[in-house]
């Protein structure tokens, strides 16, 4: 006895199979597409999946991406840029442009239009320096975490951020990717080539929430983009992908695009005062396994040695258009508050005394990760050596102010190599030893707020007057 299955279609009977007798059966999703496509099959915009997917944020179902060959991406994000929009200077890297709107940065927040005025044609916008290179095949990613803080449905003012290089109040951004807050409450996303603007709508007024922070994203491809919202829990609240028009060469006419937000009042002004409060950016090339240095990553950050990551001014000392002012080195106190560069140490009388020539802080929340020191032979400048000189180099990292009172996280480590200027050395003449270059194979880590000192012993010596060494230091490593 047995059971035949058929559908409504004349002959449509259920096969079964000779071995193992199973009942052959073949899944469809509730649109009624096929749910397990032959190899090469089109689907329709309501396709199902029995593929392989995963979790965003371990809630919400997402198909796996795959390349145009159908491989399935792994990615290996190469960082570009990022600022966490910390302490209260406004990092240097970011060009600004304020017409009566304000921009202010405190406890972890970037503030545009912080007086929150409503004053026709005024802006506040912030534009990277750096700008970021589109690869074939390697998608370029972009991340701002930010808050509306109104989202009225009839208003004046504007907010827009992504890539692109906008100009004050001027509507069109002639290149560029880039979400925008309309005057009518809802978010599209723009894809801008050369002044044409092809617009998508992703949410309609009043879907945020204006008291919460959400991820705004893009993923630039080589022929559509990506435009996600998440909510803090994780979940997208928009997640469009919009292709570029058929007849349009490219997504850009240009290769590199810098990031930017930009807040501003239309040529009516008035309504509902915006500001838009960003507590994180970052840019990373997607897919692409360039094996790039993790030091390469924090440079394109620009965290390289040379730049203080908290005020973005240069923690090297070189003087222009005159000669850095002699001091004598001491090992009680920091004489040259810097990370390196030019120094003009008065001689001392000889002794086996650690003596610092540059002592920096290590700023906080940073660590310094120091990967070599170069210290050229330095010059007789003033006098000539009386009582033949030797120094002996180190480095003092995690230590204190007073080299005397060392920490006992303070390391001392010698620096291959001496240099010396025999007795009666003249003025001018270089000291012997050549250049004393180290490299880290392994970086030596310097924690937050403490000192790395760079200096000598001054084996032997005198302090003959007005007998100076000058010369010059190099240190290589990055904030982390």
């Amino acid at each position: 006895m047995g059971i035949q299955i058929a559908g409504f279609t004349v002959g449509n009977i259920a096969e079964v199979d000779a071995t193992p007798k199973a009942l052959r059966t073949i899944p469809y999703g509730a649109s009624g597409a096929l749910l397990c496509p032959a190899n090469g099959a089109a689907v329709t915009s309501t396709q199902g999946y029995m593929l392989n997917a995963g979790l965003h944020g371990g809630k919400e179902v997402q198909a796996l991406r795959c390349s145009e060959t159908g491989v399935t991406r792994t990615t290996s994000e190469t960082l570009l840029w990022h600022d966490a929009f910390e302490l209260a200077v406004i990092n240097l890297f970011w060009t600004q442009s304020l017409a009566t709107m304000t921009a202010v940065q405190a406890a972890g927040l970037l503030t545009l239009n912080n007086s929150a005025i409503t004053t026709l044609n005024t802006d506040a916008i912030i534009t990277s320096l750096r700008q970021f290179p589109r690869y074939p095949r390697n998608p370029l990613f972009i991340r701002w975490r930010m808050r509306l803080t109104n989202n009225a449905a009839a208003n004046h003012t504007l907010v827009e951020l992504g890539l692109g290089a906008p100009v004050g109040v001027t509507v069109l951004i002639t290149n560029g990717f880039f979400f925008r807050w309309r005057a009518d409450g809802a978010l599209e996303g723009v894809i801008s080539f050369n002044g044409t603007e092809q617009t998508t709508l992703l949410l309609a007024q009043g879907v945020i929430n204006t008291a919460n922070y959400y991820y705004y994203d893009i993923v630039v491809f080589d022929d559509y983009v990506q435009f996600t919202v998440t909510d803090s829990s994780n979940i997208p609240v928009a997640d469009t992908i919009v292709y570029q028009t058929v007849t349009q060469p490219s997504l850009a006419p240009v290769s590199h695009h810098p990031s930017f937000c930009r807040v501003y009042v239309d040529t009516v002004g008035g309504g509902t005062a915006v500001q838009a409060l960003i507590s994180a950016h970052q840019v990373q090339i997607l897919d692409g396994l360039t094996q790039k240095p993790w030091e390469d990553q924090m440079a394109s950050a620009m965290r390289h040695a040379s730049i203080d990551p908290t005020t973005y001014l240069q923690t090297t000392r070189l003087a222009n258009a005159g000669v850095t002012a002699a001091v004598t080195p001491t090992n009680t106190t920091v004489t040259t508050a810097t990370l390196g560069g030019e120094y003009n140490n008065l001689a001392t009388v000889g002794a086996e005394t650690l003596m610092s020539i540059f002592g920096f802080t290590i700023p906080s929340p940073y660590s310094f990760f120091l990967k070599g020191v170069y210290i050229e032979a330095p010059i007789v400048q003033g006098a000539a050596v009386v009582t033949a000189a030797i120094l002996q180099w180190f480095v003092a990292p995690n230590a204190v102010a007073n080299l005397s009172t060392a920490p006992t996280n303070m390391q001392r480590i010698p620096l291959a190599g001496y240099h010396l200027a025999a007795a009666a050395a003249a003025i001018g003449a270089q000291f012997t030893g050549g250049k004393i270059a180290v490299q880290f194979r392994t970086p030596i880590v310097c924690l937050a707020g403490t000192v790395l000192h760079i200096g000598y012993k001054s084996i032997t010596g005198a302090a003959t007057a007005l007998l100076a060494y000058r010369g010059q230091c190099f240190v290589d490593g990055y904030f982390e």
